[in-house]
């Protein structure tokens, strides 16, 4: 398994990489066929002559440089949303769907064994617009032993360059794992994920940054041969932070990145290690994949 995180974390850096050069690159071509020469500078305007600009040419200096700066900003800050993670949904009955990897680690102070500590998960998403700026959407983060999927809604306003939405997502979280040959465990929890989410759009660079609380609504463990259950009761588990980067890379693909931070008691992250701690604690999330 070590080798496996090894693996998935220099495709992370390989993959990081690769879309900040591409940003940059198509960054400094834009800037490069868009510099501007004011006519005052030119060497028709005998810069180098001691001779003061008139008000004309400072007018026209004025007034095509304020052309050019509305220019830049409307090339750059666009209104052209195509993405899964972005807070405006898809137009009515569009539909995004992705597929990555995904890898939380969790604290040392509470997992001590490395193989349940930091588990590479299948990444999957799909959303759907709906009319009046509705949207569905699920997620799945799968790997067997530990798993969680989630259907919620969400409603968005675009204010241009800018689009926020809120919605609420319910989850089922599950697992299974044999211990010993005749000792085995599952266990099935349900959860609530009222969110709220901010994106802005630069030159068809998605990055948004969205807030949600967790609550369990309850949870059930069996263990043993006898399957003995264990009920969870419902509470109000934390928060989440996610930031998310979304980029073209072709025409009908995109890719994205992002980092979701959890601040919350580990019911379900942690259910393997039977951990029981009455204290928040704080869990990192990398994902990464590709839209289409």
């Amino acid at each position: 398994m070590p080798i496996v995180c090894r693996l998935f974390r220099t495709a992370l850096t390989t993959f990081c990489c690769l879309g900040l050069f591409s940003a940059t690159k198509s960054f400094s071509q834009e800037v490069v066929s868009d510099r501007y020469m004011p006519p005052i500078l030119t060497s028709s305007s005998s810069f180098f002559s001691t001779a003061e600009p008139t008000t004309l040419e400072l007018s026209s200096f004025i007034a095509d440089s304020t052309t050019n700066t509305a220019s830049a900003l409307s090339s750059v800050l666009s209104d052209d949303w195509k993405g899964l993670f972005t807070p405006k949904n898809p137009a009515a009955w569009r539909m995004y769907w992705s597929a990555g990897l995904a890898l939380s680690i969790l604290p040392r102070s509470v997992v001590y064994d490395e193989v349940t500590r930091q588990i590479p998960q299948l990444n999957l998403n799909w959303r759907m617009g709906l009319p009046a700026n509705f949207g569905v959407e699920a997620h799945i983060n799968t790997v067997y032993l530990t798993n969680l999927a989630r259907l919620g809604f969400s409603w968005s306003h675009n204010f241009g360059a800018v689009s926020v939405s809120v919605g609420d997502d319910f989850g089922v979280w599950f697992g299974f794992a044999s211990l010993l040959s005749d000792f085995n465990v599952k266990a099935l929890g349900i959860l609530n994920f009222p969110k709220i989410n901010v994106g802005i759009n630069i030159n068809n660079y998605l990055l948004s940054v969205q807030g949600e609380l967790i609550t369990s609504l309850g949870s059930t463990t069996w263990l043993g041969p006898q399957e003995t259950p264990i009920r969870g009761k419902s509470e109000r588990l934390g928060s989440a932070l996610t930031i998310t980067a979304e980029q073209n890379i072709s025409e009908h693909i995109r890719c994205y990145v992002g980092l979701k931070t959890y601040y919350t008691l580990p019911r379900y992250q942690m259910w393997l290690a039977f951990s029981d701690i009455s204290y928040r604690v704080v869990i990192p999330e990398i994902f990464f994949g590709y839209i289409f």
